[in-house]
């Protein structure tokens, strides 16, 4: 930041020299440079303090804030997001206290994103993917059991009623 400042001091101490007498005058283009310097370093300071990660909020209903909060629980299946999450990011796992929206949010766990894939649930026939590879019924029943729902019939329902089939989005997965 000095540097900065130095510049702009040999800016004005340039421009006296040459106009001897006049009010020293820095051009707006050295100030625009010294102003997008100013804001390059602190970003960079910024993205230091935060070990270049970015943090994420995952809402979490109560059926499954146990298995959140114990680490039972270590992934979560989502649609895709605008601001997308990737490994390394830190993410806050929460839930709502009481009602949601209505309640405070309750902070289970922060974690460090591990993964992300892609997952694809379609329903006639039953069918799960994840990076475009077909799970068959066994990867199916412990996928569904990781994510928190007592087998693979209960998620498809799930995934039915909340999100309609087919269902397209991302597996998130973390670790402390």
């Amino acid at each position: 930041m000095t540097d900065i400042l130095d510049r702009l001091k040999t800016a004005e101490r340039a421009t006296a020299e040459r106009f001897p007498g006049a009010v020293a005058v820095i051009s707006r283009q050295t100030v625009l440079d010294a102003i997008d310097e100013i804001e390059r370093l602190r970003n960079a300071e910024a993205k230091d303090s935060n070990e270049g990660t970015t943090m994420h909020v995952l809402m979490f209903d109560q059926r499954f804030a146990g298995a959140v909060k114990s680490g039972q629980k270590t992934t979560t299946i989502r649609p895709k997001r605008k601001r997308p999450i990737r490994p390394g990011d830190e993410l806050s796992l929460r839930s709502w206290s009481g009602k949601p929206y209505r309640s405070k949010q309750v902070e289970l766990r922060r974690v460090r994103c591990k993964r992300v894939t892609q997952i694809l649930i379609e329903d006639y026939p039953y069918r799960v993917a994840v990076n475009g590879e077909d799970l068959d019924g066994w990867e199916r029943e412990a996928l569904a059991k990781g994510d928190g729902f007592a087998g693979k019939a209960e998620m498809r329902d799930y995934f039915t009623g909340v999100y309609g089939l087919p269902f397209e989005g991302e597996m998130i997965e973390w670790e402390d």
